[in-house]
């Protein structure tokens, strides 16, 4: 698959329609009237969204419905995080990325590119739990459990979330990102996931991580410079 230029990033908006809801929406507002060639999805779009939890599809619908529509009129790609995942009977108009396929391959001309969320070289508990609890089956036990105990599973994992701490600096970052790319072999390597925005030469790769726009309301464009991929911040500030 190519990435086209003049195309649309975006990472870590951790959408919720209580709390977290006006810029995004803003945002999907000014792409509907102003369509990329591409929108890519880098992940955790969604603070909280399992497909086959009805009561987070319920609550997402209005965006659900949306992305949907956008995704019938131009291509959006969707990068499943660790807080949005199991999400192909949601998103039908979308091309859904799980994280078994991260890092996903695509091109820039002749340039190898890597996009993930960014979570996938996770190991030990994290890495077995992550890949348990995306199964279909699972989620529709835990929808199950969720409605029969009065929807308090979920309420409690949306108010651990609303608690979270989503802006931060990692002081060590650049060594965490040595080891993850040790085995990777590509031009460019595009994650979210971290919330750093930093970008960095590491094992001849030109690593991007994006800014996360629950921190910082900033979106990306891409764009060539020197026949390579050059990835433009853009703040909603700046509609």
């Amino acid at each position: 698959m190519q990435i086209y230029e003049n195309s649309i990033l975006i990472s870590d908006v951790h959408y919720d329609s209580e709390y977290r809801k006006q810029d995004f929406e803003n945002f999907l507002q000014f792409i509907e009237k102003n369509p990329p060639p591409q929108l890519i999805f880098f992940g955790d779009i969604f603070d909280l969204l399992f497909g086959n939890i009805e009561y987070l599809e319920s609550k997402n619908q209005k965006i659900i419905q949306k992305l949907n529509f956008l995704g019938s009129k131009f291509e959006i790609i969707y990068l499943e995080g660790n807080h949005d995942f199991n999400l192909k009977s949601v998103f039908p108009n979308l091309k859904i990325i799980p994280i078994s396929q991260q890092p996903f391959p695509m091109r820039f001309g002749k340039q190898k590119i890597l996009i993930s969320h960014g979570d996938f070289s996770v190991k030990g508990f994290f890495y077995f739990y992550r890949r348990f609890i995306n199964k279909s089956k699972v989620l529709q036990f835990l929808n199950i459990i969720n409605k029969s105990l009065g929807g308090r599973i979920i309420s409690i994992l949306e108010t651990k979330q609303k608690k979270k701490q989503k802006c931060y600096e990692i002081l060590n970052f650049q060594d965490i990102i040595k080891s993850k790319l040790k085995n990777i072999s590509c031009d460019t390597f595009i994650d979210g996931h971290y919330h750093q925005g930093s970008r960095f030469k590491i094992n001849n790769i030109n690593y991007i991580n994006l800014f996360s726009f629950a921190c910082n309301q900033i979106y990306f464009i891409v764009k060539s410079k020197h026949n390579s991929i050059f990835i433009k911040n853009i703040s909603l500030k700046d509609f």
